[in-house]
């Protein structure tokens, strides 16, 4: 991504999250696998800045992309290690 991306609230974050698993659900016919170690914690989310939303979200962008340029979707990380994850 060349263009910096900001935010002003984090609706806006949302809505832009929300297009990525729309352009990956229709690449893949299905969404981005909920377990996976990802680009931010969703359970702090409202204690991010909107600099650190913006960074979070341009390493999903390139991620998503990445899977969608090669085909290759993003894999979830296994049950036992999911369940040996500290939230």
């Amino acid at each position: 991504m060349s263009e910096k991306i900001t935010f002003q609230s984090l609706d806006e974050f949302m809505d832009a999250v929300k297009k990525l698993e729309t352009d990956y659900a229709n690449a893949f016919g299905e969404p981005i696998p909920s377990k996976i170690l990802g680009w931010w914690d969703p359970l702090h989310l409202h204690t991010y800045s909107m600099a650190e939303l913006a960074t979070a979200y341009a390493r999903m962008a390139r991620d998503v992309q990445a899977a969608i340029t090669t085909m290759h979707p993003i894999m979830p990380v296994s049950d036992k290690l999911w369940d040996m994850t500290i939230f």
